[in-house]
Formats: structure tokens, sequence, C-alpha cells
């Protein structure tokens, strides 16, 4: 299991500061795939894979 408690992500260019992340808690169990999807206008794209994904 992957667990995740009282995330924060911010981002500081240009003179602005954006909290794209603000106390996000969550699990994800062992099998269960999870995709966050969003805009991404400061940064650029951030993603992470399951292992499994890509394998023949």
């Amino acid at each position: 299991m992957i667990e995740v408690k009282n995330l924060l992500k911010i981002f500081e260019g240009r003179g602005q500061v954006v909290r794209a992340v603000d106390d996000v808690s969550t699990q994800v169990a062992k099998g269960e795939v999870v995709m966050v999807i969003g805009r991404l206008a400061l940064a650029n794209p951030r993603f992470a894979l399951p292992e499994w994904l890509g394998k023949s």
C-alpha cells in the first residue's frame, strides 16, 4: 500500500506562488491503478507509471 498524508506542493515562478496541492491525503492499495489528470501551466508534466505498465 502507498499512503500519502497532508501533501503540499507549491510552485514559485514569475513573481507568483501557486499552491497546487494543499493538505491532500489518500491511500492506494496493491493492484490499484491511479491517475491524476489536470492542467499544467507552470511546470513540465510529472507522472508516475505502475511498474507493470510497458512490460511485455
